[in-house]
């Protein structure tokens, strides 16, 4: 179609994210991929995406304004390369941030930088703070207390895992492994690349040989517990799922990855104590995935009004403002058919002449089903 109808339509997808409509945006974002944008369109309604935090949508965006060049690979791999405007590469950077995938974001602010002199643009943060901030957060969530010597191994390793190549970051954990067995995050990292290539022998040989090396590394119990309710191993689950349930970590991070294992193996009343207190500390700053997981367990645990207000503060965000909104319309649409049911269920239960009999309906709040722990949710979000 050309490059006329692009400003347009990034007007409609603005217009869309305002109304907290973000099925009709991401609609909108694939129509300008497959035939109405500019590269400069592309990239500026990928802008538009990692402003209300809709980092997969900025992500295709970006992907798509790569495809346009005859490029196409995993998202990892677009830190990479050196076909892009430099302010791509700083939406990239702030797309991986959000997965966590810091080492990608520093490649990324490293080719944007590169591009610069052809691609001039303004900033909308402080570029200096921003890579102080990534420095900072590899040292924290990859390096830990890694020797300094085994760290180029360690994040070559953990690249190939980002990039979701788990074969080769398998090889490159258990290399690492062999000569320095004392690097905790290397074990870590190799149970969910046998995880994620559905190892499951590998993955639980590796998860017990790392818990006799780290008995006390919570992170492992929590997801060795994950990994045995999965597999339906349930009773031993729940016996990591004791001890984790006593357990109160110093790092917030950590309390925070607790909350949700322990939500996910069904202790919803540890799990919204954890992450009720991480809300308590900075109720304006915590992350939408925090707000979300609360929500949730608030409602698991019977709190529904206050799970409500959980997904109405979630809703005024810009980041995550459409998970609460969807949530919102989700639960509304489920009381008005639990509403539209009521009446059938009663005359159904009640004994002979419209008497309650022994199958008179139970307290309000019975019938409700258990809200799954998904980010985001989608229309499987209750559990059967």
């Amino acid at each position: 179609m050309g490059e006329r109808p692009a400003p347009d339509a990034l007007r409609a997808i603005r217009q869309a994210l305002l109304a907290g409509d973000a099925p009709a945006a991401a609609g909108l974002a694939e129509a300008l991929i497959e035939d109405a944008g500019t590269l400069d369109a592309l990239v500026e309604a990928a802008a538009l995406f990692t402003e209300y935090g809709l980092h997969d949508a900025s992500l295709r965006l970006i992907l798509g304004a790569l495809g346009r060049q005859g490029l196409t690979f995993p998202p990892p791999y677009a830190a990479s390369i050196r076909a892009l405007p430099a302010r791509a590469y700083y939406l990239l950077a702030q797309n991986f941030v959000n997965y966590g995938d810091f080492l990608h974001a520093r490649l990324a602010l490293d080719r944007m930088e590169a591009a610069f002199s052809r691609s001039p643009f303004e900033p909308d943060g402080d570029l200096q703070g921003f890579r102080a901030y990534l420095e900072s957060e590899i040292r924290r969530t990859i390096h830990e207390n890694t020797p300094r010597e085994h760290i180029p191994a360690l994040e070559r390793a953990v690249l190939h895992y980002e990039a979701e190549r788990y074969l080769q970051a398998a090889a490159a954990f258990r290399a690492l492994l062999e000569s320095a067995p004392d690097v905790r995050p290397a074990w870590r990292r190799l149970v969910q690349c046998y995880r994620r290539l559905d190892f499951v022998e590998s993955a639980e040989a590796t998860f017990q040989e790392a818990l006799q090396r780290f008995p006390d590394d919570v992170e492992l119990m929590a997801d060795y517990a994950i990994f045995l309710h999965e597999r339906g191993r349930r009773r031993e689950a729940r016996r990591f799922a004791r001890r984790l349930r006593t357990i109160l970590p110093l790092s917030l991070d950590v309390r925070y990855r607790l909350g949700l294992a322990l939500g996910i193996l069904g202790e919803d009343d540890r799990a919204y104590a954890l992450l009720h207190g991480l809300f308590r500390r900075a109720p304006d700053e915590v992350h939408p995935g925090v707000l979300h997981y609360l929500a949730v367990a608030a409602y698991n645990t019977g709190r529904w009004e206050e799970a409500r207000r959980f997904w109405r503060l979630l809703a005024g965000r810009t980041e995550g403002g459409w998970v609460g909104a969807a949530m919102l319309r989700y639960l509304d649409r489920a009381e008005r058919r639990a509403r539209k049911a009521a009446p059938a269920r009663q005359g159904a239960l009640s004994g002979p002449g419209g008497s309650p009999g022994a199958g008179a309906p139970k307290a309000p709040g019975r019938h409700r089903k258990r809200l799954s722990y998904r980010y985001p949710p989608d229309e499987a979000v209750f559990e059967r």
